[in-house]
């Protein structure tokens, strides 16, 4: 594999990166950051950038964030070699990462891998030099019958390692694994709906979370163009967490501003100032390098003790690009 000359918006997400690193106390962890960043984006196309996402980053915010470094990057465009590139990063650490249930999950989707779209999300901490790898399948409700989404979802969480636990009965829009350097692997099944009243009817949804969400979306009410995921990560065969995003479907406007502003006042509403700055911080830095940062999804997580996590999720394009479309989340 070879590293393209980068689009335009390139170097605006390379200083991205590099900010987010420094402005999160991970600067020591730049150097990796980067060499990861040169693995994915191996044969990289701009083209691509007109028809697509082909990558995002982004931030966590509140009280129970820790500081991080998080993008991802598809294989829109490159689904034959993919997963030489997916086995290529996981063999750049020298962690005890499961590799023989990596491979299990890839050949669990592979013979399917032109009926949806493969993944990878980085997320780097305080305490390690290799990442959390996040490995998505998504998409799948475009190809695929809801049994049949069932069905994957048990093999992928059989190949992960197992048990399997209890499969949504919702439309199933992604599957994915979480990879640790110390071996464990997470689950992730991520059920698709187009009302947040439809969301909150799930017995599984207690009152105090419920509340928590209510409070959230009330501030993200100004783009409507948009739908919702309610993420169940499962560990041991057991829900260990419930996560609320808001997906929006760019591909439908050109004008970013409501969404934007309804993130703004999510991250103030919750306390979240500094993090606030920051995205304006990205949004300048990007303007001055030829690019656009633009909002594609907003999250709420409530953790087990009530702490709240608000991550948002943006991506850069060339300033005066055509749209892209592209569903995805972290």
């Amino acid at each position: 594999m070879t590293v393209a000359a980068p689009a335009a918006c390139l170097p605006a997400f390379d200083l991205s990166l590099r900010l987010l690193a420094a402005g999160g106390g991970l600067a020591v962890r730049a150097r990796t950051v980067l060499r990861t960043r040169d693995i994915v984006f191996a044969d990289f196309r701009p083209e691509w950038l007109a028809s697509n996402l082909k990558f995002d980053l982004s931030l966590s915010a509140g009280g129970a964030s820790e500081p991080s470094v998080r993008f991802s990057y598809n294989n829109f465009g490159e689904s034959d070699a993919f997963r030489r590139k997916v086995e290529s990063v996981f063999a750049s650490f020298k962690d005890g990462y499961d590799l023989k249930a990596l491979g299990r999950v890839l050949d669990a989707m592979q013979p399917t891998t032109q009926r949806h779209q493969t993944t990878l999300g980085f997320e780097w901490g305080a305490t390690s030099d290799s990442p959390r790898i996040k490995v998505y399948f998504e998409e799948l409700h475009h190809a695929y019958s809801l049994e049949e989404r069932r069905s994957l979802a048990r093999a992928v969480a059989h190949a992960a390692g197992g048990p399997v636990g209890r499969v949504p009965q919702e439309s199933i829009a992604a599957i994915a694994v979480d990879f640790f350097p110390d071996g464990r692997c997470d689950v992730k099944f991520y059920s698709l709906f187009r009302t947040f009243e439809e969301l909150l009817a799930l017995p599984e949804v207690g009152e105090a979370t419920a509340a928590i969400w209510r409070t959230s979306l009330s501030g993200l009410s100004r783009e409507s163009r948009a739908f919702y995921y309610l993420t169940r990560r499962m560990s041991g065969g057991r829900i260990r967490s419930l996560k609320l995003y808001k997906i929006y479907e760019f591909a439908q406007f050109a004008d970013f501003t409501p969404a934007r502003r309804e993130i703004a006042e999510l991250l103030v509403r919750w306390g979240c100032g500094v993090d606030l700055r920051r995205i304006e911080q990205l949004e300048a830095l990007c303007r001055k390098n030829g690019g656009k940062l633009y909002p594609v999804i907003a999250s709420v997580d409530v953790g087990p003790v009530g702490l709240l996590k608000v991550d948002t999720y943006f991506s850069i394009r060339a300033s005066g690009a055509a749209r892209s479309s592209h569903v995805g989340a972290g």
